[in-house]
């Protein structure tokens, strides 16, 4: 599946002519997706230069709909409960491999590496699929591979994202040591998930696996749920551990995460 272009369109929507209040409903939804807090009738009409007339019979309407909730003593409208079964129905339709298998593709030739994709399951994580590199030399996982919750990039990146009782729940037990720098200590381990939160990007460096480093990335849904973790695991060479080397895989794997979030309809923390 390639990324869709926006040229690709229906019959139905090349045949279309505008319908006022629909048109309206449309700059509503939108404005108030961009202003979560609210904002008052008077500010949508200002902004939006809906005369405030037409704007509290379109409010009322969609109010009693609950596509628009008044909140703050009924000072502000906010976007209602009736879009969470229609976001949910769109995004089960959105097959998360299928979203994200093209970017995957790219990334790969932008790295030269293994890329991979990976979930939260059974408090475990679990590879759901990888595009690898034609290079030689290269990190193969095969899909179904399961990974520690506390140890790898890809598990730190899922971990980081989990409500706190659940994050708290999976880290109060003993937590296995694979190689010298597995990271066992709660203290130190809650920083670090801390700092992923901030900035979205997590690292291994020999964590798991002696000689494998890897960068990861959290990829969210419309609920900003963290889904699923792309990641590039890569040979822990003295090479690929020079901070331009990273920088580069970074940089490129925050913005594919970026690309598959807006594609499975979420907005990205960073």
């Amino acid at each position: 599946m390639e990324p869709i272009e926006h040229s690709r369109r229906s019959e139905v929507y090349r045949s279309y002519a505008p319908v006022p209040a629909l048109d309206r409903m449309h700059e509503i939804f939108h404005y108030l997706l961009s202003h979560p807090s609210g904002r008052t009738v008077r500010q949508m009409s200002e902004d939006l230069r809906i005369p405030r007339s037409s704007l509290y019979r379109l409010v009322a309407v969609l109010e009693y709909y609950r596509y628009l909730q008044i909140i703050n003593g009924r000072q502000a409208c906010v976007l209602g409960p009736a879009f969470i079964p229609l976001a949910r129905s769109a995004n089960e339709r959105l097959d998360l491999i299928e979203v994200a298998r093209p970017y995957m593709k790219r990334l790969a030739e932008q790295v030269d590496e293994t890329v991979k994709l990976s979930i939260l399951k059974n408090d475990a994580v679990e590879v759901v699929t990888r595009v690898e590199t034609g290079r030689d030399l290269k990190i193969s996982v095969n899909p179904g591979a399961f990974f520690p919750i506390h140890a790898g990039a890809a598990s730190k990146a899922l971990l980081a994202f989990l409500p706190e009782a659940d994050r708290l729940a999976l880290i109060d037990r003993p937590l296995s040591k694979y190689t010298e720098t597995t990271i066992t200590d709660r203290s130190k381990l809650q920083k670090v998930l801390q700092e992923i939160r901030e900035s979205c990007v997590s690292y291994d460096f020999e964590e798991h696996t002696e000689g494998i480093a890897a960068v990861g990335c959290p990829v969210f849904n419309f609920l900003q749920e963290a889904v699923a973790a792309l990641s590039i695991p890569f040979i822990a060479s003295n090479r690929n551990l020079e901070a331009k080397a990273i920088q580069h895989r970074t940089s490129c794997l925050l913005n594919t995460a970026r690309i598959v979030t807006m594609r499975l309809g979420g907005d990205y923390p960073v």
